[in-house]
């Protein structure tokens, strides 16, 4: 039940005068019992042997909707890890949260039963967020001990929602339950899981209700997200009889909704929007490059706040005071391309490692963020993201399905429509972390110069350039260091600064490149007669990935990514490579014939230099777990490039 991007507001026609509203009654067992559990559970912190939720809608005396929320949950606790998880809880209050009730207690394995103490409760306030809590602790938990809560609270109404049923612990029953008045109808839906749903439409009341058992405990791996994966369901007001027998929050009713809030202008909007274009070089009769004019002045002279106020859609303020929110500015953006001819949807979407849109399912919680879609160019923009120019854009809206809201004219009339459809991510073309290193030996020094050139593009680091240019000198000095950190002990920076362009055909087009020339005693040392020359780590550390559980979850990557190392080492004078081919690995996994994930390493020798050039890409976002080993051998590749040594010999 939480506020959203986009404001829901419904008129209810039929009211009902309630003099003494309260939620139903609801208590647990006077005299609960100690149930033994499964010795499966052993490796586990703790196991739910209950979990409850229950949402009650009724109408106040003027006709608008509030919710109560009874929320009760039984723990047993496995380990000390447990204990210090469940010994304190809290709860947010607060944005018209009330709370009407806490009832909690501890059993033993003989039965005995201690209620907690309601004078614990202290309210707190978060530094960062300013959110307030109550807090409070249950004494005297101890291993093995049943923990058992009911948490009663008034909480303001939300036409949409969702309940979990699957944690990172095991749940041996889940029960959630929504009861509304006769005139407002809901449908739900449930995924990952065989949850059973039921709904009683009475006299009275509606009732909804789901139920699982013995749902496993949801545990993370790397390369996948936990909450698409989790066992839950999701719920929607879909009637209100009062008004009508037609369906109501409808995905078309969003386009409408988004039509309102963004394109219903007053007199002095367009005075500002004159304004602004004058301000503005759209003078280029290259599309693409008006577009990135007016989306560079507003994200050098806009600030974007995480937060909304109702002021930052007013575009004389935004324009005046030079600040506004993701929801505020979309506004300014979609009426200077309006006003211009420029094309354009609005697009609103979900992180997918939140909950990707499920097009089947028209919950307006899905819809988070915004992006601006221009079919002229086949491009988006990240309005809200001043990290981000035009053709970049959030990883993980990318690969997921999108509300696009087109504008639609009829004669004078001038409306919205919306239609579901992919976003397309990124090509892994498009997104790359290139490196050109050259490498030499002092012998007698025992030292290794390197200098590296290193090119980002896209979501791989081409970002950092917007970020780089409002840091003073030294903050700039330390921000290309740690990016550049590899295997330096006591390096030597002779030179580390920032390039324009680079002279290398596979990153001409880099929009951050870094330059450094460091001297370090790191990459080298004697064996006898010989020389250890530590090349694979030149290009950095690499992530290793191991897997000692079997995969339960498809393999899921942020976006598509690219990497090219190509190393020049120059071989001492009088000396020779003893195993020149270890640098050559090669592990790829083809789809159709075609690799989609590669790591790829080749040696050649011209003159006095050894030369390796590397080839690692991932060109998919989604991968089958049954495939998940090929992925996992391509990401280790690189690991293992980090161990390669050469090995000198004196001719």
């Amino acid at each position: 039940m939480k506020a959203h991007y986009i404001t829901i507001c419904l008129v209810f026609s039929q009211l009902m005068a309630l003099a003494q509203i309260a939620p139903s009654e609801y208590s647990w067992e006077k005299n609960p019992t100690y149930s033994n559990i499964s010795d499966e559970f052993t490796n586990e912190d703790r196991v739910a042997l209950y979990v409850f939720e229950r949402y009650e809608y009724f109408h106040n005396e003027e006709g608008n909707l509030f919710v109560f929320q009874t929320i009760h949950k039984k723990f047993r606790a496995l380990n000390h890890k447990a204990v210090n998880q469940l010994n304190t809880l809290s709860i947010e209050i607060g944005n018209g949260v009330e709370l009407l009730d806490i009832k909690a207690r501890t059993i033993n394995e003989n039965g005995k039963v201690v209620d907690f103490d309601k004078s614990s409760i202290k309210e707190v306030t978060d530094d960062e967020s300013r959110d307030n809590y109550k807090i409070f602790a249950i004494d005297g938990i101890e291993v093995g001990n049943d923990i058992e809560y009911i948490i009663s609270k008034k909480i303001p109404s939300d036409y949409f929602g969702r309940t979990y049923f699957q944690y990172a612990y095991p749940v041996l029953k889940a029960k959630w339950e929504l009861s509304s008045p006769t005139t407002l109808l809901y449908d739900t839906k449930a995924y990952n899981a065989p949850i059973q749903l039921k709904s009683e439409l009475g006299e009275k009341r509606n009732i909804y209700t789901a139920e699982m058992n013995h749902i496993p405990a949801l545990k993370e791996e790397k390369y996948a997200f936990v909450n698409p994966r989790r066992a839950r369901i999701e719920f929607r007001l879909a009637y209100n009889k009062g008004q009508g027998n037609f369906p109501i929050l409808t995905w078309d009713n969003v386009a409408q909704r988004i039509y309102e809030n963004n394109y219903i202008l007053q007199a002095k909007d367009y005075e500002v929007l004159d304004k602004m274009i004058a301000n503005i070089d759209v003078s280029s009769n290259n599309l693409e490059d008006k577009i990135a004019s007016i989306e560079e002045y507003l994200k050098k002279n806009i600030l974007i706040q995480e937060f909304h106020h109702p002021d930052f859609e007013d575009l004389e303020f935004v324009s005046k005071n030079k600040v506004s929110s993701e929801r505020g500015i979309l506004k300014l953006y979609v009426n200077l391309f309006k006003k211009l001819g420029i094309q354009h949807n609005i697009v609103v979407a979900s992180d997918r490692d939140v909950f990707p849109l499920d097009k089947d399912f028209s919950s307006w919680d899905y819809l988070r963020k915004y992006l601006i879609y221009l079919p002229a160019i086949d491009k988006y923009i990240a309005p809200g993201n001043f990290e981000y120019r035009l053709g970049v854009f959030p990883p993980l809206l990318g690969a997921t399905n999108g509300l696009f809201v087109h504008l639609v004219q009829v004669g004078d009339f001038e409306s919205a429509v919306a239609h579901i459809k992919e976003i397309k991510a990124l090509d892994y073309h498009d997104n790359y972390d290139h490196m050109f290193i050259k490498m030499d030996l002092n012998v007698d020094e025992g030292t290794t110069h390197i200098i590296t050139e290193r090119c980002f593009k896209g979501l791989s680091g081409g970002y950092f350039k917007q970020f780089y240019n409002m840091m003073d000198e030294k903050a700039k000095a330390e921000f290309i260091k740690n990016i550049m950190a590899s295997k330096f002990g006591k390096p030597e920076y002779k030179e580390m600064t920032t390039h324009e362009k680079s002279k290398h055909e596979q990153a001409k087009d880099a929009e951050f490149i870094i330059y450094a020339d460091v001297e370090s005693e790191d990459f080298m040392e004697m064996a006898g007669n010989k020389i250890l020359v530590n090349i694979g780590e030149s290009i950095g550390p690499q992530t290793e990935m191991y897997q000692e559980e079997e995969r339960k979850a498809d393999v899921v990557n942020d976006f598509k990514r690219w990497y090219i190392r190509t190393i020049h080492f120059t071989i001492p004078k009088d000396f020779s490579i003893s195993n020149p081919e270890v640098a050559d690995l090669n592990v790829s996994h083809e789809m159709n014939g075609e690799s989609v994930f590669k790591f790829e390493s080749k040696h050649r020798i011209e003159g006095n230099q050894y030369i390796v050039e590397i080839d690692e890409f991932y060109d998919e976002i989604y991968t089958d777990k049954k495939y998940f080993e090929a992925f996992r051998k391509v990401v280790n590749a690189a690991a293992d490039f980090n161990k390669v040594v050469l090995i000198l010999e004196e001719k």
